[in-house]
């Protein structure tokens, strides 16, 4: 019976021995067939495109030192298709690809540069789409650009920023021709929280701008920053005299038409006090009737034209001289400044008539008539007696020159006697 039973243990034995070894042998197989799932199935290797892929342009100092530049915005951008296992393909963004064109050597026109790109070392490249960037190139130019100031806020009404000094007054646009070209001003932003009469500086920012306002990249300025100084200055539209000068034939004038005020600002303490402005003379010699003429305005110290204000144009012509004659009878002359009690008797002339003669151009008279002309003396002032006075002429209408024959009358002057002015007064 012991032996029995001892070979039947042993046989046990034997059979779970085989059963482990059987059972590792499966988990190992098991582990492969799940190592290769994971491999395969889970992280396979495969392929994706990166989209715009910057490109760096190398070498454009190059270009520089030659007198070209880059035209365009100068931005440029390609896909790039790489391969490698998913987990390591889902870190590989645009930023860790390097893409870049090397521009030595070429010269102005298109040009066709090929683009090199680098990837992470856990994938590999497998295709850059396109191989190459257009990249256009034109002389390099430098042009001064106008400055333009642009004033946010509010500003105090009948004031308007003037008296600017700018540090630097110039600044130059360099770059490609075509873009350089494209921009028309220089904007600089002066919040008007900053003005005052006192005048004030500002340090703004510099920005290139096209015909639409819009920003103009790709260009370099030699300053990237201005220094403003201005005040506000008082506004105030005033007369412009047109200064004439030559000789002309006695039987010809000048005759100036045309707008002739204008918009100027300085300190309030000049402008109020101003009413006209003079031009700088313009000669009558050699200027052909009805030429037009741009007036050059001489102001005065401080003064200067508003924003968008300009010298005005006038149209000189050169006219005839012509003369018309009205008849008046004495007894039509005013007398002025005569108080109560006082009397003025005509000594010469009681009976005859007073001639006068206006002259001017064909409009003028042809406006005039002899309703629009009075005449009248003046005797403030004058002492009893006989006394020569001036016949004067009131005429509102427009004329070169109006005068009397006789331009005087003798008259006999009689003051009040004392208490007339008086009992003149009470009787009123």
């Amino acid at each position: 019976m012991s032996e029995r039973t001892e070979l039947r243990g042993q046989r046990k034995a034997s059979k779970g021995s085989s059963r482990k070894t059987v059972n590792l042998i499966l988990a190992i197989v098991i582990a492969l067939v799940l190592w290769v799932y994971v491999i395969s199935g889970i992280n396979p290797t495969t392929t994706d495109t990166i989209r715009n892929v910057p490109v760096q342009l190398v070498n454009v100092d190059s270009l520089t030192a030659r007198g070209l530049a880059i035209s365009g915005d100068a931005e440029y951008t390609v896909d790039v298709v790489i391969e490698g296992k998913r987990a390591d393909i889902l870190n590989v963004t645009s930023d860790v690809i390097t893409a870049e064109a090397d521009v030595f050597g070429y010269s102005i026109g298109e040009n066709y540069v090929t683009v090199m790109v680098t990837v992470p070392s856990a994938v590999s490249l497998v295709e850059v789409r396109s191989t190459r960037v257009v990249v256009n190139i034109e002389e390099l130019v430098a042009q001064t650009k106008p400055i333009e100031i642009l004033y946010t806020g509010d500003i105090p009404e009948g004031y308007e920023p003037g008296a600017l000094v700018l540090s630097p007054a110039e600044i130059e646009v360099s770059g490609a021709r075509s873009i350089v070209e494209s921009v028309t001003s220089l904007q600089v932003v002066v919040p008007a929280e900053n003005l005052s009469v006192d005048g004030s500086t500002v340090r703004s920012q510099v920005d290139p701008v096209n015909y639409g306002g819009i920003y103009v990249d790709n260009v370099r300025l030699s300053s990237s920053y201005v220094e403003i100084y201005s005040e506000l200055l008082r506004l105030k539209e005033v007369e412009v005299n047109v200064v004439l000068e030559g000789q002309l034939e006695e039987t010809l004038t000048p005759v100036v038409s045309g707008a002739t005020s204008v918009m100027i600002k300085g300190p309030r303490a000049v402008v109020d006090e101003l009413e006209t402005v003079d031009s700088a003379p313009v000669s009558l010699e050699d200027l052909e009737s009805g030429a037009e003429v741009a007036l050059t305005l001489e102001l005065p110290e401080g003064v200067e034209l508003a924003n968008g204000a300009a010298a005005p144009s006038v149209t000189i012509s050169i006219e005839e001289i012509r003369t018309e004659e009205f008849l008046f009878e004495v007894s039509e002359i005013d007398v002025e400044n005569l108080s109560a009690g006082e009397n003025m008797e005509i000594v010469s002339g009681e009976t005859g008539e007073i001639r006068v003669t206006a002259s001017g151009t064909a409009a003028m008279l042809e406006a005039l008539s002899r309703e629009d002309i009075s005449l009248f003396v003046d005797m403030e002032g004058l002492e009893p007696g006989t006394q020569t006075v001036e016949i004067r002429i009131r005429c509102e209408r427009e004329l070169l020159s109006i005068t009397a024959a006789p331009p005087e009358l003798q008259v006999t002057f009689t003051a009040a006697e004392e208490g007339d002015g008086e009992e003149a007064a009470e009787s009123e």
